[in-house]
């Protein structure tokens, strides 16, 4: 079809055929390996009909990181009389065919028979027959991530370690493999020599015929090592003989992940618990345990689901605690049914009182069967009961010589409810024997009633000392803070041109009570200001001093004009004497047009309550 793709691809191989491929398995060369039909030979390998005759040499031709995959093809037997070194990282050793027809490997002499030295190596599909005596493993693992799948191990009577893990082989992966025990003196299966992280051994297949032919030390042997992180799962450990140990030495393992594994027959490891029966299912699987034992306390070769079962008897069960030991104080090396005998004993027993037979503390303390004599009032203190303490605080607040509340009223009511003091005390500044009620009376006296107040002064409130109440002015006395010496206010008037005349115009009305001063003055036109005359002025009719204080000429006070005492030809401060004005004046010849002046005025009073409006 046109426009198809497919992860298949046509290449051909320098000196060989072409191929259709998957390049997702074989991205890299491809060499074959006979030992019957081939030649270890530099053009050689690259087609099944003309293979090379080892695996180390095919190794020599490969390149590290691109994918390079050695085929070894079936019948293929290979002597390792020298280590073949699996040394260029990325590089797949795949046997091909089934059963006896895949390749065989068997390690002849004193080397490990595959020792992975370069990282990222597989190794699939191959069998390795019973490796002679003097062999130090069938398979050495020296680097990351080295993977041996799918591979057929025998192991007969010589004490051989089959796959050995060094510490640079870090984080291996060692799965679906098929292990059998044809003689009894194999060491292990695999075995850690160094400390390594995350090593996972899953989905193998490791058999033993039956006692006699077992492992010496076990099928997985972390040997002491401080190994990290292993996780060993969905193996099955079948037939060897209930002396042989599955998983061994795993003392100094941190962070393990041991199970489900199925055991038939082994002895002792890390989730062998029963024949068939996973850990995982026991702990937080749906089929728990299948039988529970009977309850047993703890000791030497009592199993913990003996113990979890005798500590629910104490718990929940019928049975509760058989004998309860003595009270003792809550302290170190104090069991909770000592301590809980104890609370006991100082709640009803320990010679205090027992509660009635139809009393609970929860009728004492929120329930409608209360306290049935409660005992006199006394101050708390050592020894004084709550009862005793509570009695005490009713008689101080409300019986104590002092007046009862009224039936339809609380405290809350006094202090927050509609349902108030029902009639206030006279007020009475704060001293002994002065109720908050007399006191809070006085302070309102003092701030607003002005009705007896012994502040700030006989029947005056300090709304008659400020002056304001917040909604209107109140009327000046001696002493309000709003009308008293130095205190300022603004006087505005608003002319219009043809107001202002030679002859003048009042611009205040007259002060009274006491002298005032002028300190500054603002004056602003509208849109027109003013027209015709000379000079607008501003003058005090005062018996002493100048009686102008400010001069401008029209000209300057035409359209929105804006100036204060410092910006007009003449400005000055003065003080406005007692029953004297101010007047607006235009010298020459008077204003006329249709504009508008407003002047403002900033007085501060020399005197208490002394006054000035605006005309």
């Amino acid at each position: 079809m046109p426009g198809a793709r497919t992860e298949l691809f046509v290449r051909k191989h320098p000196g060989g055929v072409f191929t259709v491929e998957n390049v997702a398995k074989t991205p890299g060369s491809i060499f074959f390996v006979h030992s019957g039909t081939g030649t270890d030979s530099v053009g050689r390998g690259k087609n099944p009909d003309a293979p090379l005759a080892t695996i180390d040499y095919a190794i020599g031709l490969c390149t590290a990181n691109k994918g390079d995959v050695i085929y070894v093809l079936p019948g293929h037997a290979e002597s390792t009389a020298a280590v073949i070194t699996a040394d260029i990282a990325g590089v797949k050793i795949i046997g091909l065919g089934q059963g006896n027809d895949r390749p065989a490997i068997t390690v002849a002499a004193a080397v490990d028979g595959i020792d992975i030295t370069a990282v990222d190596v597989v190794i699939e599909n191959l069998r390795f027959p019973t490796p002679t005596a003097a062999a130090t493993s069938v398979i050495n693992i020296a680097a990351d991530r080295a993977v041996v799948r799918n591979c057929w191990f025998e192991c007969g009577a010589n004490a051989v370690d089959v796959i050995t893990v060094t510490a640079a082989g870090e984080r291996p992966l060692i799965e679906g493999n098929f292990v059998v025990v044809t003689a009894n003196g194999p060491d292990n299966f695999v075995i850690t020599e160094g400390v390594i992280d995350a090593p996972i051994i899953q989905d193998n297949i490791i058999i033993g015929s039956d006692a006699t032919n077992a492992w010496d030390d076990g099928a997985i042997n972390y040997n002491s090592q401080a190994v990290t992180n292993p996780i060993v799962r969905r193996n099955a450990f079948l037939g060897m003989g209930t002396a042989t140990v599955s998983i061994v030495n795993n003392g100094s393992v941190t962070g393990e992940m041991t199970g489900p594994n199925t055991y038939a027959g082994s002895a002792t490891s890390a989730d062998n618990t029963a024949a068939d029966t996973e850990v995982l299912d026991q702990l937080s699987g749906a089929s728990g345990i299948p039988t529970w034992p009977a309850a047993a306390a703890a000791a030497s070769g009592v199993s913990l689901a003996e113990v979890l079962r005798y500590i629910e008897d104490a718990l929940v069960g019928t049975a509760g605690v058989v004998t309860w030991a003595a009270g003792a104080a809550p302290a170190n090396a104090v069991s909770l049914s000592e301590a809980i005998r104890y609370i006991a004993e100082n709640i009803i027993t320990s010679g205090g009182t027992v509660l009635p037979a139809t009393q609970s503390l929860y009728d004492i303390l929120a329930g409608a069967n209360g306290v049935a004599t409660w005992a006199a009032g006394a101050a708390p203190a050592n020894n004084v009961s709550l009862a005793e303490a509570i009695r005490y605080i009713a008689e101080n607040i409300i019986t104590s010589g002092g007046t009862v509340l009224p039936a339809t009223q609380s405290l809350y009511d006094l202090i927050a409810g509609t349902n108030g003091i029902a009639t206030w005390a006279a007020g009475a500044p704060p001293g002994n024997a002065v109720s908050l009620s007399e006191g809070l009376r006085d302070l309102w006296d003092a701030v607003r009633n002005g009705t007896g107040g012994s502040e700030p002064g006989t029947n005056k409130s300090i709304v008659d000392a400020i002056g304001f109440d917040g909604a209107a002015a109140v009327a000046a006395s001696a002493g309000m803070l709003r009308t008293q010496a130095g205190s300022r206010f603004v006087v505005k008037k608003a002319l219009a041109s043809t107001a202002i005349l030679t002859t003048g115009v009042d611009v205040t009305g007259v002060s009274s009570v006491g002298d005032i001063l002028i300190e500054d003055f603002t004056i602003q036109c509208d849109g027109t200001g003013l027209a015709t005359g000379t000079a607008f002025t501003l003058e005090a009719n005062n018996v002493k001093g100048s009686a102008i204080f400010c001069s401008q000429a029209v000209a300057n006070l035409g359209a929105n004009a804006l100036m204060d005492k410092k910006s007009v030809t003449t400005g000055k401060s003065v003080v406005l004497e007692s029953t004297k004005k101010v007047v607006a004046k235009c010298t020459v010849a008077s204003c006329d047009g249709a504009g508008t002046i407003d002047v403002y005025l900033l007085c501060r009073r020399l005197a208490d309550n002394a006054t000035l409006a605006a005309a």
